[in-house]
């Protein structure tokens, strides 16, 4: 076992006992562990654990109150583990939310990570003009659009349901002086981008941290 996982057990171990105090400490402590020493994360078994654990952690004040690139980094890594995890068990709606609300309310710091993978390379002529940020969060968007159409439980939630909605009438409307919504055509392509995308991202990710062992999500933000 990993010292991320050792002290990420622990933690959960505190919670369920009521010692929240001493449970984000460990968080922290195992957080720490994996920024001494990066080539552990590629060595991890456990991904439920790491990715739960980091995703609870990104909304802690410690990392709220940290600059972007920690941010973005936590919630980087948090998405590949629960990636991974969902993996080894595709029915896991628990994981499943998490990583679609991690996707939603970490999209301005992911943008950049989107940008950098070269995922989506510019092609057409509106997409020359369109800016990199601009296309990767709407990419992100159809990430996100793909888990919400593939699993109708989790989009019946309220703030899922809520969510879809306003990709499907404000956020992935191409534009929005032609038309007030997505079309039907439009939903099944911007879904298989979607997936797509998903199965990219995750890929560039596992390279960059697992692989590589690098955690540097320092990058500069508009």
């Amino acid at each position: 076992m990993t010292p991320i996982e050792e002290k990420f057990n622990l933690a959960c171990d505190m919670k369920e006992k009521g010692y929240e105090e001493q449970s984000h400490r460990l968080l922290y402590e195992g957080y720490l562990s994996y920024c001494n020493n990066p080539h552990i994360l590629g060595d991890v078994t456990n991904y439920a654990l790491v990715g739960n654990c980091l995703y609870a952690f990104y909304f802690m004040p410690t990392i709220q109150n940290s600059n972007d690139s920690i941010m973005e980094q936590v919630a980087s890594i948090a998405i590949l583990f629960l990636s991974k995890a969902i993996e080894k068990n595709p029915q896991n709606m628990q994981m499943r939310s998490c990583r679609i609300h991690m996707l939603d309310v970490a999209s301005e710091y992911l943008k950049h990570i989107f940008v950098e993978s070269e995922i989506d390379l510019p092609h057409g002529f509106m997409k020359r003009f369109e800016g990199p940020t601009r296309r990767a969060l709407t990419d992100l968007d159809k990430m996100i659009y793909s888990e919400l159409v593939s699993f109708p439980q989790i989009a019946s939630i309220k703030y899922f349901s809520g969510l879809k909605t306003a990709l499907e009438n404000d956020r992935l409307v191409p534009n929005r002086f032609q038309m007030s919504s997505i079309d039907e055509d439009m939903k099944r392509d911007f879904s298989n981008e979607g997936k797509e995308f998903i199965g990219k991202f995750i890929s560039f990710l596992n390279q960059k941290v697992c692989i590589n062992n690098d955690i540097d999500f320092d990058n500069e933000y508009e």
